[in-house]
Parts: C-alpha cells; sequence; structure tokens
C-alpha cells in the first residue's frame, strides 16, 4: 500500500471516528435537555402542630411515612401499586435464601438512610433481596415507615443464561419461567418486611416511566442493575433527575479492574454534574444539591 493510500484510509477512519463521536454527542445531549427541560425540584414537606402531615408523622420538623407509604410526596403504598391487591397474600412461603453478591456492610445502608431519611427507597436490580432486606430493616428501625420499591424482572441479566454450571445464578425456572420473584418475595414475608417492599418487576427504564408517571420523588436509590456503559448511561440518565433535593443515588461496583464500564459513566457523571463523587469500597454515591444550577450544565454527558 503506498503512502498517499495510506493516508486517504487514515483520514477516512478518522473522520468516521469522529461522526461517530459527534452522533453519540447529539444522542446525550437530546435525552439530557429532554429531562433537564421537565425537572422542577420540590422544597423538602415540613410540618410542625400547626401544620400537620397529611399522610404520615411529624418528626423533628419532616414528615415521615406510615409503614408501606411513601409520604406526603408520594401517593403509592404496597397495595396501591398493584392495584388495590396485596401481592403477598396467599403467598407460598420458600425456605429463607439470602444469596447474592452483597459486597458492603449494614453500617453503609444505615449512614445512607441516616443521610436520605427516606419515605421512598428505591432498589434497581435486587435478586433474592440481600440489600433490599437491609435497606428496609433500616427504614423499619429508622423512619418507623416508608416503602422500597425493588425493579427488578427477576429474569437474570444475560450471563443468567449463558452459563447453566453456575450455582449461583440459578434462576429456579418453573414450566420455563424463572420464578426468583417468588423466592424474593418469600424472603421479605420471612423477614417481617412485607409491610415495607413491594417488587416492581419491570425492566429500569419502564419502572422509570411507570415512577416519573406518578409523578413519584425519589429520597433514596440504589442502582445495581445493568453494569454495561450504555445501559448504566440510560439508568442514571432515568433515574437521577426524579431524586429529590438532598436525595442520594447509590450505585455498585466501583471497581476498575472487574467493571470499568460503571466507573467510566460514573467519572463521566461527576464530570458533568460537577458533583461530588463519594465512594465506600465498590459503593459510589451523589447527593442531590439544593440548586439547579449545581446539576444542570450545557456540556454534554458522555
Amino acid at each position: 500500500m503506498n503512502s498517499k493510500l495510506l493516508t486517504v484510509v487514515l483520514v477516512m477512519i478518522g473522520m468516521i471516528i469522529i461522526n461517530w463521536n459527534l452522533f453519540r454527542v447529539a444522542c446525550a445531549n437530546n435525552i439530557w435537555s429532554h429531562w433537564n427541560e421537565t425537572y422542577v425540584p420540590l422544597p423538602e414537606p415540613t410540618c410542625s402542630i400547626d401544620v400537620p402531615c397529611q399522610r404520615g408523622m411529624c418528626r423533628n420538623g419532616i414528615c415521615t411515612a406510615y409503614p408501606g407509604y411513601a409520604g406526603n410526596l408520594n401517593h403509592i403504598s404496597v397495595q396501591s401499586v398493584y392495584f388495590r391487591h396485596d401481592p403477598y397474600d396467599q403467598l407460598a412461603v420458600r425456605p429463607l435464601d439470602l444469596q447474592g453478591w452483597f459486597n458492603t456492610n449494614d453500617e453503609f445502608w444505615k449512614r445512607m438512610v441516616v443521610l436520605s431519611q427516606p419515605r421512598l427507597a428505591i432498589e434497581v436490580g435486587v435478586w433474592k433481596g440481600r440489600s433490599t432486606a437491609v435497606i428496609a430493616t433500616e427504614l423499619k428501625t429508622q423512619m418507623a415507615g416508608g416503602l422500597v420499591l425493588a425493579v427488578d424482572t427477576f429474569t437474570g441479566a444475560p450471563e443468567f443464561w449463558t452459563n447453566d454450571n453456575d450455582p449461583e445464578r440459578g434462576l429456579e425456572i418453573v414450566n420455563g419461567w424463572p420464578t426468583v420473584i417468588w423466592t424474593f418475595m418469600s424472603n421479605m414475608k420471612q423477614l417481617g418486611l412485607a409491610e415495607y417492599v413491594v417488587p416492581l418487576p419491570l425492566p429500569s427504564l419502564q419502572a422509570a416511566i411507570w415512577v416519573r408517571k406518578h409523578d413519584l420523588w425519589i429520597d433514596l436509590i440504589h442502582i445495581d442493575g445493568a453494569h454495561e456503559y450504555q445501559m448504566l448511561l440510560l439508568d442514571i440518565q432515568a433515574w437521577w433527575p426524579m431524586v429529590r433535593v438532598g436525595g442520594v443515588m447509590v450505585g455498585d461496583d466501583y471497581d476498575l479492574e472487574h467493571w470499568p464500564e460503571v466507573v467510566k459513566v460514573v467519572n463521566e457523571f461527576q464530570a458533568w454534574t460537577k458533583l461530588e463523587l463519594h465512594v465506600d469500597g465498590v459503593k459510589w454515591y451523589f447527593i442531590k444539591p439544593n440548586s439547579r444550577s449545581q446539576f444542570v450544565s450545557t456540556r454534554s454527558f458522555i
């Protein structure tokens, strides 16, 4: 290949790379501009003897929630998610099975609950409920109320369907359909947490649309679903705008060696928002600031 032809080929490759990056920037700008235009932060509800809470209890000037309810800002409960049907009614209890990949200690979640004072907590990616149980227990202990919305398809990630010799990723298939959701719900019931936890068996982005259509505001969210770059990017873009001011977004697997794409997305989000990135082991989290200008930027997040 002569030098002129080589030069032409390299120029063409360079133009393809530039155009692809411009396309990705355009896509990211469209997604972020959509959320930014529609996001309006709500003030934290306060209460007193003269200003009682509509739904919940007044505690240190803040409206807490009754067990199984999501507080003053939100109009959902364990039963209302399923159109007044109790999802735990007549549930066939299975043996307690909290197998999972719990890579932090309970103290971390105690601190997150103290920090966010959640009435509504959401966990994206729950498997059999190990971390869900810890979060719900802290709501029960610290807040004496509240609701955990457990978002998961309960059908497993792609790797669950490519390796049938991994006992940690068994889908408990019955008649061609995974039944891990029944194990999850059984765990919650046996741990005395059914009053606080409701499963929402939807993919993450569909669940985000559901939450937004119900005008819900999130105090604490734990994102532990997809670990691929594009999927995690979309998860953060979808859920972050619905975190209330002062609320906390937590994620998992901030581990450059094993999950480099997670680290890449989180670092890019931090660079875009200029918010402080908190890292605790493999957990990462951001706190929603009080000022809109602190987290809306004209620069693209990509």
